[in-house]
């Protein structure tokens, strides 16, 4: 894991948000975030190589209170979602927030 610190985390550019698209992949899971990323109509933020991530949100900007999470450690999402303003809930991994 690496060390993350939410004060270094600002949004992806348009270059980063297509790359952390295409780490995300294809599942029912990650297509709305993939196109938002695609179209730029979302803000980003990862802990690592948005090509690797051990992190990732994916700030919607026509629902910017609503994020999605992608990673398997709480820690560092927990982090990342300390660089995130206006948001009010997210959807994670069952394995970071269990129901």
């Amino acid at each position: 894991m690496h060390a993350v610190n939410a004060g270094l985390y600002h949004p992806l550019g348009p270059e980063g948000c297509r790359i952390l698209a295409d780490a995300l992949g294809d599942t029912p899971e990650t297509v709305d975030s993939a196109h938002l990323l695609r179209s730029g109509m979302c803000k980003a933020y990862v802990a690592g190589d948005p090509s690797r991530f051990d992190g990732a949100i994916v700030q919607a900007n026509d629902w910017p209170t609503e994020l999605v999470g992608f990673g398997s450690d709480p820690q560092v999402l927990w982090t990342l979602l300390k660089a995130v303003k206006g948001w009010d809930c997210g959807l994670v991994e069952s394995e970071c927030a269990p129901v």
